[in-house]
């Protein structure tokens, strides 16, 4: 239930998301779930889902603060890129949860991030989805 209410909800929010954020989710939803779905369960597939949208939502909510973060809070104080911290937090639960497919997910994240701006707000987003999947992973640790 608490997994179809969080994609639910998840879903409504993403169309008051910027467009270059929606991207990021949309890349990084795709990545999660090619990584997520081989060989689990589908309710496995489903809550792993869930816990990066969530983080994913976490990390544009701390940089843009226009909405209530639905599980973790962290103190954005310089410009960051909502890219980079979708990007971070949705790699950073993913090699977690998933560590058999690390290798390659670092290569995407590493050439993903590569590829966005450079300059101080990308390295503050990356911080920043870091700093908020970490928190979720502790969230749900137990």
């Amino acid at each position: 239930m608490w997994t179809r209410t969080m994609g639910v909800t998840l879903l409504s929010v993403l169309m008051a998301w910027p467009a270059a954020a929606q991207n990021a989710v949309n890349d990084w939803s795709l990545k999660a779930q090619n990584v997520i779905t081989a060989g689990r369960s589908p309710a496995s597939s489903e809550y792993l889902l869930a816990l990066v949208h969530a983080a994913m939502y976490d990390a544009v909510v701390a940089i843009e603060g226009e909405y209530r973060p639905f599980g973790v809070r962290v103190e954005v104080d310089h410009p960051a890129s909502p890219e980079s911290a979708v990007a971070a937090a949705a790699y950073h639960i993913l090699r977690q949860r998933v560590p058999a497919s690390e290798p390659s997910l670092t290569a995407e994240y590493v050439g993903y991030a590569s590829a966005l701006p450079g300059g101080p707000p990308k390295e503050h987003g990356l911080e920043v989805g870091e700093k908020v999947a970490m928190q979720w992973l502790a969230l749900r640790a137990n």
